[in-house]
């Protein structure tokens, strides 16, 4: 999933999930769950990723975005699933020419909300942030027999 062209260019794979020694002087800050910057993380991962390949069922995702917006965070798969689609999201980049096939309202959207950080951090930061929520339950999910944790693991790649 991670060499589909559909990532930022200057995204370092290697270094997405983390450094072989740990940055001392970085800060474990939980990212936003802000309904807003989690409905803009979806899109982008609809846009970007969904479109080419839909394997979650959309209601449901938003229903669950929903519930960890209410609710706050637990060790759910509910809550892997939605923080592992904000960091793909986060790291989706923009489409060339090839994506034209995708839906008008989904591309103006997501492009429309692409530079939506207001200068706070990068795109790949807010994407560790998320992935770092959602890889302290991917261990919950290995031992779960439903869709939620299938789809969290797939996601995870």
């Amino acid at each position: 999933i991670l060499k589909w062209n559909i990532y930022s260019p200057n995204v370092n794979l290697p270094n997405l999930f983390g450094e072989a020694k740990p940055n001392r002087g970085a800060t474990h800050q939980l990212p936003p769950f802000e309904y807003p910057e989690l409905a803009r993380l979806e899109l982008k991962y609809i846009a970007g990723v969904h479109i080419y390949n839909p394997i979650l069922d959309l209601p449901s995702l938003r229903q669950s975005i929903l519930h960890v917006v209410e609710n706050g965070l637990d060790w759910s798969t509910k809550t892997c699933l939605v923080t592992m689609v904000c960091a793909i999201g986060a790291i989706t980049g923009r489409y060339d020419d090839r994506a034209q096939s995708t839906p008008e309202t989904l591309s103006s959207l997501s492009s429309s909300l692409d530079n939506a950080t207001g200068g706070r951090e990068s795109e790949v930061e807010l994407a560790m942030r998320y992935w770092n929520v959602a890889a302290k339950r991917l261990g919950y999910a290995i031992g779960q027999d439903d869709l939620e944790a299938v789809q969290c693991l797939c996601l995870a790649g």
